[in-house]
């Protein structure tokens, strides 16, 4: 643990000399992993993107989606984010994920000013996931939606309900 500049030739060997194992997702995922640690950013993101593209049914998709759908997200490639985070909305991805999901959701439509829909994911991330870390967004992005959609009284009292809430 910690030795991420030790892994990385390992993995690259492993990976090269046994190009057909039937654990190579993981030896693919946890060498991005290394490279992510040390900031090597662009190859991590190579490395996720192989993992994304050759094993649609890893334990790692769903994750390594929504990384590469966060990071589309960064560099404004708003189809991208939004492909990716349907393909993991779509499918049964861990439960820890769905929110998330949910809420980069949320951000990517917020950026193509998809109103009424980042309003409905707000309501289905509050409905679906109560208690979640990220129900704060979820009440925040309501009332933004309202606020967007020129629904000032609607986005006065859900602001004042949030102020109470979090206050």
């Amino acid at each position: 643990l910690g030795q991420h500049a030790q892994a990385i030739p390992l993995f690259q060997r492993y990976v090269q000399v046994f190009p057909k194992a039937p654990d190579l997702d993981a030896a693919l995922y946890d060498w991005a992993w290394s490279l992510k640690e040390l900031g090597r950013e662009e190859e991590s993101l190579k490395l996720f993107e192989r993992v994304h593209q050759e094993f649609p049914q890893s334990p790692y998709w769903a994750e390594v989606a929504l990384r590469l759908a966060q990071r589309a997200y960064q560099t404004q490639q708003y189809e991208r984010a939004n492909q990716l985070v349907s393909a993991v909305l779509a499918g049964t991805p861990k439960p820890e994920f769905r929110p998330y999901a949910l809420y980069l959701q949320m951000q990517v439509l917020a950026a193509q000013r998809e109103w009424e829909k980042v309003g409905q994911l707000a309501q289905q991330l509050l409905r679906e996931h109560p208690g979640n870390p990220l129900e704060v967004y979820g009440e925040f992005w309501q009332a933004e939606v309202a606020f967007r959609k020129m629904e000032f009284e609607e986005a006065s009292r859900l602001l004042e309900e949030f102020a109470k809430k979090h206050a």
